[in-house]
């Protein structure tokens, strides 16, 4: 197991005018043996994670841990990775290093491939996964595949950034013209 380099974390106020901040908070995390690996290979270009959440409202507790983002809140990640939502907690492990989020309310979760809706969702950065719930007793999670149109749904859908993967429980599959060969 590679060991990380510190963690950077900054958060500024941007204005559009005296009444509105926004908070931002950028944050870049790399990797050791990624930079190793970035030097012997020329082609790989990815060596560097980036995430970039923006908030109307930030509240940090730096004792615990934990950012709390509240109001329109994006968070954007390497990859092109994308989750809107009403608050997120983001959690930052004792070295400094972001180790996962959790988005509440009204989530949307995007990239190139993929996009989906839930009520709760969950990334964890180790894994490279994320975890969606749909409402308790309401609207399943939803997820669109990109590929051919087929739409997901199920209590709880898990996805990794960087496979094909997906988990659903609890699932229904609908498929789209054309989609898996119909």
């Amino acid at each position: 197991m590679s060991a990380a380099l510190p963690f950077i974390l900054a958060v500024t106020l941007l204005s559009g005018s005296e009444e509105a901040f926004a908070p931002v908070v950028q944050a870049s995390i790399v990797d050791e043996e990624d930079v190793r690996e970035a030097e012997s290979d020329a082609p790989r270009q990815n060596a560097v994670e980036s995430a970039r959440i923006t908030a109307a409202r930030s509240d940090f507790d730096r004792e615990e841990g934990v950012i709390l983002f509240d109001g329109n809140v994006r968070l954007e990640y390497s990859g092109g990775y994308r989750m809107d939502s009403d608050r997120l907690f983001a959690f930052i492990s004792g070295s400094n290093e972001l180790s996962r989020v959790v988005a509440i309310g009204n989530v949307a979760v995007s990239n190139d491939n993929r996009t989906g809706s839930c009520a709760l969702a969950e990334f964890r950065r180790d894994r490279a996964e994320v975890e969606m719930y749909g409402a308790a007793g309401g609207e399943p999670a939803r997820l669109s595949e990109g590929f051919g149109g087929n739409v997901l749904t199920g209590a709880k859908i898990k996805f990794w950034l960087n496979a094909e993967q997906v988990e659903v429980a609890d699932s229904t599959i609908e498929f789209a013209r054309g989609g898996f060969g119909l």
